[in-house]
């Protein structure tokens, strides 16, 4: 899910020059789904205390996907825009309880490990992002990133089902 905010840097001037928007507006892209998770990932976190770890990750990976497809198959600016917060919402819930998940499952001797796999996994996942996009961006049209983040997610929610 970390993934998938730079996943689209690279892609942001040809999505500009789909759909005929400035600079300065498909930048929106990015945007709309950091200020999605950043505004929702506490209260997210309040929710899965309520509700249940792994239903709020399987519910984020749903929103994730669903908010994938959005962008996927997007025949407008703003419901690709519509289709980034909705993956904002899923990353928000999966990013929310990840850490809980791993301090829950892991003994207390294996936790800092644990912990260190997760983090690195994440650091990975955003670092990775740009690089997978150019290789993409070279065979494919922009909208195959969705694609690639959302296949991982699915994969994600019949493990976790």
């Amino acid at each position: 899910m970390v993934m998938s905010m730079n996943i689209t840097i690279l892609a942001l001037p040809l999505i500009a020059r789909d759909f005929a928007v400035t600079l300065r507006e498909v930048s929106w892209v990015v945007i709309a789904f950091s200020l999605t998770v950043t505004a929702l990932l506490l209260p997210m976190g309040r929710l899965s205390d309520l509700i249940g770890r792994k239903k709020t990750l399987l519910s984020g990976i749903t929103f994730f996907i669903i908010g994938s497809m959005i962008c996927y198959f997007a025949g407008s600016f703003s419901m690709l825009i519509l289709g980034r917060v909705v993956m904002g919402l899923g990353a928000s819930l999966g990013q929310g309880v990840g850490t809980a998940i791993v301090v829950s499952v892991f003994p207390q001797k294996e936790r800092g490990k644990a912990i260190g796999s997760h983090t690195t996994a994440v650091a990975i996942g955003a670092a990775g992002g740009p690089v997978l996009a150019g290789v993409l961006l070279q065979f494919f049209s922009w909208q195959v990133i969705f694609l690639v983040v959302a296949f991982p997610a699915v994969l994600a929610f019949f493990w976790g089902s």
